[in-house]
């Protein structure tokens, strides 16, 4: 065999017999799959937005994962960025449970059931519902004094504001709950929209009776098109005002000599603090056209004067006294008529 040969062979089979002597080589790199220090990883990606189009992403949403197998691990929390976005890296295969929890919003789903594959991103995308909110609410008793019927009317009537920030029409009902009483009521959408108002009668009430409702925890509740309800912390009725105050002057229909006539009541003392309103109407063909609300009259005052002059026609009025949380007791109607 030539020396030219010979050195090829040298070249083709040395590296061979060389590996042969070393046997397997050690593999540490984590990433790769034959290696004994290899584990499985999988990642999760995703993304948090609004409930409805065009879907705006949340920011600052809560994100947990939690092992679907074992809840009571602490899991892994991270929070969605400006771009609504998250992600969970190095997770070990299996099943998790998704949360995403924001003040003042619910996940359509309350969990995310996930799986993620070793080497694979699974990317989920989860859409959060703006709870209805109450912005203002009241609930007051109100007593009418009237010459017909002889009895006198006693109501409790509820008002409430509410928004959404998916849009106020997503509220589809707000009603008036008492528990204790086994009792609800649904209040009547009126404007400008998210103003929710009822005008219950007491012989509508529980016992038949607004005085009944003293003492009783109150709430008010909120539903929304996706079902979800947010409800007012409890409340209470404060009293029923029994007091009535009584219009003095002009009554009676009796013709005034001026367009800014002066409205006289009786003063009255009560064991707590109170100011009053006047309400003037001008009759028409049997209806009743508001002219103008006077409010926060001090209690120190048995007259006023009408602001604005008056023009010809039949006209009445009421007194009502008005306490800090609103409740009120209102006089018999009296009459005038502007020449």
């Amino acid at each position: 065999m030539s020396e030219l040969w010979k050195r090829w062979l040298i070249v083709l089979l040395g590296p061979l017999l060389w590996a042969g002597c070393l046997g397997d080589l050690p593999r540490d790199n984590p990433l790769d799959p034959r290696s004994d220090r290899y584990k499985p990883q999988g990642r999760l990606e995703g993304v948090v937005t609004r409930l409805y189009p065009p879907y705006p992403p949340l920011a600052g949403v809560a994100v947990r994962l939690l092992p679907a197998a074992d809840s009571l691990q602490g899991g892994r929390l991270v929070y969605t960025g400006p771009n609504g976005r998250f992600a969970f890296d190095e997770l070990p295969p299996g099943d998790y449970r998704l949360v995403a929890q924001a003040a003042g919003f619910r996940a359509l789903e309350d969990t995310l059931t996930v799986s993620i594959t070793a080497g694979q991103t699974q990317s989920v995308t989860v859409r959060m519902n703006a709870l209805p909110r109450f912005t203002d609410y009241t609930a007051v008793t109100v007593h009418i004094s009237r010459w017909w019927p002889a009895t006198d009317l006693y109501r409790l009537e509820i008002e409430a504001t509410v928004t959404d920030p998916d849009d106020v029409r997503d509220v589809v009902r707000v009603w008036l709950k008492i528990p204790a009483l086994g009792f609800a009521d649904t209040l009547e959408a009126t404007q400008p929209a998210g103003r929710f108002f009822k005008a219950l009668l007491q012989q509508e009430l529980p016992g038949g009776s607004l005085h009944n409702l003293l003492g009783y925890a109150l709430y008010l509740g909120a539903r929304d098109r996706t079902g979800d309800t947010v409800y007012t912390p409890a409340f209470q009725l404060a009293r029923v005002i029994e007091a009535v105050p009584v219009a003095l002057d002009p009554r009676g229909l009796a013709a005034v000599d001026t367009t800014r006539p002066v409205l006289r009541w009786e003063p009255m003392n009560l064991p707590f603090t109170f100011t009053y309103r006047i309400d003037l109407v001008r009759r028409e063909a049997d209806l009743d056209i508001p002219i103008l609300t006077l409010e926060g009259l001090a209690s120190t005052l048995d007259s006023v004067r009408v602001p604005q002059p008056l023009t010809s026609g039949v006209y009445y009025w009421m007194v009502s006294v008005v306490d800090i949380f609103g409740n009120r007791s209102r006089s018999k109607e009296a009459g005038f008529q502007v020449p």
